[in-house]
């Protein structure tokens, strides 16, 4: 099979490959064996790079392709991974505030699926609205005495 893209549509496709990477193996010291196929990949599709137009964007090290400091700087993906990384911690935030405080309001209290949903929706809502309005200025962490954190 032979895909023909434009020069625009290659830097969308490196743009997507970028953030994939991203979320694949940011958090992992070592490299991953279980996305071993998807670096051989990126590499074959970056392998391109030079004559689709983005000369200078990356450098080659031992068969793989690295982002040039500038072109991190400056790349569309780090935008989407930004703004994906602001959003998705206040939903975790959120989310998992409301789940611990449900547990303890409720316990594992058996309840139909559209109690259990009103109920979480209420403490999310609760919690949603106090980190728009302050962010982190009203969140704490209460040390007890068999705490490690000081």
């Amino acid at each position: 099979m032979k895909i023909n893209f434009t020069k625009k549509e290659y830097r969308l496709l490196i743009t997507m490959i970028e953030i994939a990477d991203w979320v694949m193996n940011s958090f992992h010291a070592q490299e991953r064996t279980d996305t071993k196929e998807h670096r051989v990949l990126r590499n074959k599709i970056l392998d391109h790079a030079d004559e689709m137009g983005m000369k200078g964007c990356y450098q080659k090290n031992d068969d793989t392709y690295y982002e040039t400091a500038e072109y991190e700087a400056n790349s569309k993906q780090s935008e989407f991974i930004e703004e994906y990384d602001e959003e998705s911690f206040w939903d975790q935030l959120v989310t998992r505030l409301s789940e611990r405080d449900y547990v303890q309001k409720y316990g594992d209290e058996e309840v139909d699926f559209e109690t259990k949903i009103r109920r979480l929706t209420e403490i999310e809502n609760r919690y949603a609205e106090e980190v728009n309005n302050f962010g982190l200025s009203n969140i704490v962490v209460v040390h007890d005495k068999k705490s490690s954190l000081h």
